[in-house]
Parts: structure tokens; sequence; C-alpha cells
């Protein structure tokens, strides 16, 4: 999920028609709504975070995991990252 958000956020240009990744809010609800259909309905906009750094547009992720079991009190922080060069402008 955050590498098809970085790759939307990459590839955003304003010669496009449509635009879903235009900003880092758009990027960060697209995120989500990928997740969600993808089966992951317990994430949201929340959960992500769009950001420009050096390597391009990154998307990052951080989700706290509770046990489904409530013998195993287990607590835990997933997280992933993905960033992609931004797409020169021509």
């Amino acid at each position: 999920v955050v590498e098809a958000a970085a790759r939307c956020y990459a590839l955003d240009r304003a010669e496009l028609t449509t635009r879903p990744c235009d900003t880092a809010e758009n990027v960060q609800a697209f995120a989500a709504t990928t997740a969600n259909n993808s089966g992951v309905a317990s994430l949201s906009a929340d959960n992500f975070t769009a950001s420009s750094p050096a390597c391009g547009r990154q998307v990052e992720a951080s989700y706290d995991f509770q046990a489904l079991v409530p013998a195993i009190p287990l607590s835990v922080t997933l997280s992933a990252k993905a960033c992609r060069p931004a797409t020169p402008v021509t």
C-alpha cells in the first residue's frame, strides 16, 4: 500500500486530468482507501504520512497492532515506508 501511494505521489503532474495524489492529505486518503480496498479496514488516513524528503516522494504507515487472543498481551507497532523519485516536469 505504501509503495502504491508513494508511486502515485511521485507520478503526480499538473497536466494529468485526474490527480488523486496532488497533496500530502490526498496521498494519505489514497493510501487509506487502497488499504481498505485490500481488506485492511482498520487503517485510516491518520495512519499514513506523506512527505518530500531528498529521496523524492515518501509515504510512511504506522499501526498499533493488538493481539487478537486476549490471553496473549501483545502490542506491536507495525510500520512501512516507501520512497520514489519524483517525476520531473518536462
